[in-house]
């Protein structure tokens, strides 16, 4: 991600200006009930991020396009009240071995709208919980989110409604589902998983229609996950409105920290514990010395459970399935002490809602 700041910078275009030539008809398919105000900075190649502030320029927006290549990003965003990562820059995924990056810290004062694959590995780069590491792919079918009701005291409150009006009915439950994209295999999605449920600090805005836990929009901090990551041409006309939305409601929320959820530290010894169904228990383990280490999880059920080890390396990352007891057993080099191992719990079976007790007992060998 360090390559975001460090060649030379081009400007593709100054300005685009919120009354372009022939834009009306343009104007009037986004159904604005009013035109928007603010300034915003849309980051990436000329192909990708052009036709999406062009949206937004329609949308009303005073809107500055620049390559992603940018040594001056943080003076560039000093401009702007939002800033937006257009799809297809040039961000690998994060390792979970690497340090913070703080790149996108340095537009803390700035909320930031990343888009797709790239602009979720742009989110991991502060790990974030809604970065590509927490995310599925979804692709070969039209993006879809469900905007949820009960969203009052927050930006998202009326994103379905304004400054573009979306035409879409509220289920039984007071789920609203959105098409984002027009046609199969036009979008490439993400989607950030919940673990249950996000923690404090972190908002589904746009839930998967094919998953209760995973969000295509989610905001943690002043950052937002737009999960679509096709060109702006192949989004549908609600997708457009949608966007233009949300980007209308990131520009005007208040300034928020970054919030963490505490970490649930694993000591050697038994833990008891109980999994509900649709969730993912969380735990770490620091070693203090090197060695060998057990772990084995334990419970009375039927149904089958998965336990996860993720090591800080990633090397020796391992996996079991299967009924109880579940067991795996990993070596802690000397590098590897004081380092955080995470162990996680959870079932791809279990239905949602339903319990199962189970106990978790590590050892150091």
């Amino acid at each position: 991600m360090r390559t975001l700041l460090t060649i030379a910078c081009v400007v593709l275009a100054t300005v685009l200006p919120a009354n372009a030539e022939g834009e009306t008809g343009h104007r009037e398919r986004l159904k604005l009930k009013h035109a928007c105000e603010g300034s915003i900075l849309v980051v990436g190649a000329e192909k990708d991020a052009k036709p999406y502030a062009e949206l937004l320029g329609v949308a009303g927006f005073t809107v500055t396009v620049r390559a992603f290549d940018v040594p001056d990003l943080e003076e560039a965003a000093a401009k702007a009240d939002l800033v937006v990562l257009a799809p297809g820059l040039p961000i690998p995924q994060q390792n979970r071995s690497q340090p913070p990056d703080h790149t996108l810290e340095k537009l803390h004062a700035k909320r930031i709208v990343a888009m797709g694959e790239s602009g979720a590995n742009a989110l991991d780069g502060l790990h974030l919980l809604i970065g590509g590491m927490s995310c599925w792919s979804v692709e070969g079918g039209p993006a879809q989110v469900a905007i949820p009701k009960g969203r009052e005291g927050t930006p998202f409150a009326s994103i379905l409604e304004s400054p573009c009006a979306i035409d879409a009915a509220r289920d039984e439950e007071g789920w609203t589902e959105v098409t984002l994209c027009r046609a199969p295999g036009s979008c490439e999605h993400r989607e950030s998983y919940d673990a249950g449920k996000f923690p404090e600090g972190t908002l589904g805005i746009g839930r998967s229609t094919q998953s209760l836990h995973h969000w295509g929009i989610a905001k943690q901090g002043d950052y937002l996950l737009w999960g679509p990551g096709c060109a702006a041409g192949a989004l549908s006309f609600d997708g457009e409105r949608l966007f233009v939305n949300v980007c209308d409601a990131m520009l005007h929320a208040k300034h928020e920290e970054v919030v963490f959820p505490a970490k649930t530290m694993l000591q050697v010894g038994k833990t008891s514990a109980k999994l509900i169904g649709g969730c993912r228990d969380k735990y770490c383990v620091v070693p203090k010395k090197a060695g060998k280490f057990r772990l084995q999880v334990r419970w009375e059920a039927s149904w089958a459970l998965t336990a996860l080890l993720f090591t800080p390396s990633d090397e020796g990352d391992d996996r079991k399935d299967g009924t109880s007891p579940l067991e795996m057993e990993w070596e802690v080099s000397t590098t590897d002490v004081d380092k955080e191992f995470r162990v996680e719990v959870m079932s791809y079976t279990l239905p949602e809602g339903e319990e199962v007790p189970y106990t978790l007992v590590l050892e150091e060998r």
